[in-house]
């Protein structure tokens, strides 16, 4: 028998259920790069990601949030 879990296509995180245990090996590499990130325009993180503006903004959105909250467990 196989099960297939098809992933959803707009996820529900549920930040309750699972609280972490420990900090991921390479946050303080992550925090460095979110900084970076951070720090860049419009059209300099259309050029990083190779995206267009529409997909560039929804994840501009994601930058401005904190990276130490709403962590969720892989």
């Amino acid at each position: 028998m196989k099960i297939i879990i098809s992933p959803a296509k707009k996820m529900q995180a549920d930040d309750r259920a699972f609280l972490p245990k420990s900090s991921p090996v390479f946050f303080a590499q992550a925090q460095e790069l979110w900084t970076y990130l951070q720090s860049l325009d419009q059209a300099e993180l259309e050029t990083v990601w190779r995206a267009n503006a529409k997909i560039t903004a929804a994840a501009r959105q994601m930058l401005a949030a904190d990276l130490t909250q709403g962590q969720l467990p892989a």
